[in-house]
């Protein structure tokens, strides 16, 4: 089913030339009448020519109405082999989602039709400077990084990050390569409130190239978990 607006335009032309012939077909000057049916029979033939069936011209001239979308049947019966992709232009306003059609090998028959599937798509991104997911504390407002310093010092660090894939977020702003982040820490801070004030204290985003950080030293419990652990920001593809 589609919509053309050439096919459109050849309907009602179609629908014209048959009320020309109507009212034109007992003239009295034979050059007009058969010009009447010369028109008629090529704007038949235009329709005949953009995949028009018989009965569909048969409808258009019972109804005498334009369809704008109009079926498009295959002249024989058989296995669609081969379509061309296509992604719909149009989002379907309730359900927030767009048509797609896609392609994939299917030699076996294991994808049938009408079939439920979950489609994962890989993009290549090329190289980028990621931290894991788990190293970053998202505060709403802002995303929260906790470099480690040396000798038992914590800076907390606020970073832009940009796509996440296979666990890992892409870092715009606010790191380094080979900075040291605290990831799945299970660390002890000699008091929460600290974090929580110096968070709530940091304004808006940075003006220009000023980078807004602020250290705070903070007591490590001397039995750190086994999973605790620093890690440097990557080059990663995904």
């Amino acid at each position: 089913s589609i919509y053309s607006p050439e096919l459109v335009t050849a309907q009602e032309e179609y629908l014209l030339a048959i009320k020309s012939k109507n009212i034109l077909s007992d003239s009295q000057f034979a050059d007009i009448s058969s010009s009447a049916s010369s028109l008629l029979e090529s704007s038949r033939r235009r329709l005949e020519l953009l995949d028009v069936s018989a009965s569909q011209i048969k409808e258009l001239e019972r109804t005498g109405k334009v369809k704008t979308n109009l079926t498009v049947y295959s002249p024989v019966k058989g296995h669609v082999a081969q379509k061309v992709k296509f992604m719909n232009p149009h989002l379907n306003s309730e359900t927030r989602t767009v048509k797609v059609r896609l392609e994939f090998p299917n030699p076996d028959l294991r994808l049938l039709p009408e079939m439920y599937a979950d489609v994962t798509f890989y993009i290549p991104l090329g190289e980028k400077l990621t931290i894991p997911t788990s190293a970053v504390l998202r505060t709403g407002r802002q995303d929260i990084v906790f470099v480690d310093k040396g000798e038992g010092n914590i800076e907390i660090r606020k970073v832009e990050l940009g796509q996440k894939a296979g666990g890992y977020y892409e870092v715009l702003r606010g790191l380094k390569k080979g900075e040291q982040v605290v990831s799945r820490a299970n660390f002890l801070i000699d008091s929460e409130s600290k974090i929580q004030a110096a968070v709530a204290t940091w304004g808006e985003e940075p003006q220009g190239d000023q980078e807004t950080t602020q250290e705070l030293e903070l007591q490590l419990e001397k039995e750190i978990d086994n999973d605790s652990e620093t890690r440097q920001p990557q080059l990663h593809n995904h």
